[in-house]
């Protein structure tokens, strides 16, 4: 349908960007209402610095655990060192924050006022940005319990931007799911599949709300599906061995602990060894209580 050079010396790739834009738009004859046009034509920073940054950032933001994070942290602050009204690495700040209790990284205490101050700033800036109100609603549901305000800041993401794969997702996993509304979440990580097919994190959660339904062999065949495309993702494991004891395979369950344990190094050897010395003694209770037995260690540690 369309094909073009250009001859733009790739200094300025925020310039190359609107002029592949404009011309694919133009070659497809699409009928862009007003709103549309200023859409594709908007440019959230003009300096090629804070772009760069703020891409790198993204990167991190999307293999995230809790280093991965802070380098996005980072990547972000160095945007908004170049551009101070960078209103998306402002959401990008907000949303590390956000999900950096989950990983350890810090305390809800310490990271939501982080989020909510860098949300607070990015709306400033402008309040159409989608990413902002996802950031906004997650603190809304996540640490102010407020649900209705988190819905509605939800719902107005989406429509902001229906083709932005984290509002479908943070929708079901924040609101959806903490409401038992399954179904629905399901259907909106589905989608945020749809627009975002090689996330990592969205085929893993998928395989969360199969495993939340009892839907167990689905479960196991989306975590498979996650592996594939990060066969070290610790996460993806821990699911696993989550459906395995679940549904009483343990020897499973272990051999999945052993390919987190062995090559990367992330839990204590000797645990295995004790959960398969009394699993063999004791059976599934005995396998339970050694399991309840390191957790309280782990967490005098």
């Amino acid at each position: 349908l369309w094909t073009a050079q250009f001859d733009e010396k790739f200094t300025d790739i925020l310039a190359v960007q609107d002029a592949i834009s404009e011309r694919a738009g133009a070659a497809l004859e699409l009928k862009l209402s007003s709103n549309e046009t200023r859409q594709l034509r908007k440019r959230y920073t003009e300096n090629t610095d804070a772009y760069q940054a703020y891409v790198r950032g993204r990167h991190f933001w999307n293999n995230r655990n809790a280093e991965n994070l802070k380098k996005a942290i980072k990547e972000f602050n160095q945007a908004l060192a170049f551009d101070d009204k960078y209103a998306l690495a402002f959401a990008g700040l907000a949303n590390c924050y956000n999900v950096l209790p989950s990983y350890g990284g810090l305390s809800p205490i310490e990271a939501y006022p982080k989020a909510r101050e860098a949300v607070t700033k990015a709306l400033e800036i402008d309040d159409t940005i989608a990413e902002a109100h996802v950031a906004l609603a997650r603190i809304k549901a996540n640490y102010d319990w407020d649900w209705i305000g988190a819905e509605a800041e939800f719902k107005h993401a989406i429509a902001l931007n229906p083709n932005d794969s984290g509002a479908h997702y943070f929708y079901a996993l924040n609101y959806l799911v903490p409401m038992g509304k399954l179904d629905e979440a399901a259907a909106e990580f589905r989608r945020a599949l749809e627009l975002e097919p090689a996330s990592l994190i969205i085929n893993i959660n998928l395989g969360v709300i199969f495993y939340y339904q009892g839907r167990y062999d689905q479960a196991i065949t989306q975590y498979r599906k996650a592996l594939e495309l990060e066969p070290r993702s610790v996460t993806g494991r821990l699911r696993l061995i989550d459906v395995y004891t679940e549904t009483g395979k343990y020897d499973e369950a272990l051999a999945e602990q052993e390919l987190i344990i062995v090559p990367l190094g992330t839990e204590n050897p000797t645990h295995l060894k004790q959960l398969k010395a009394v699993l063999r003694q004791s059976g599934p209770q005995g396998y339970w209580r050694k399991r309840l037995d390191q957790e309280k260690q782990r967490a005098k540690e």
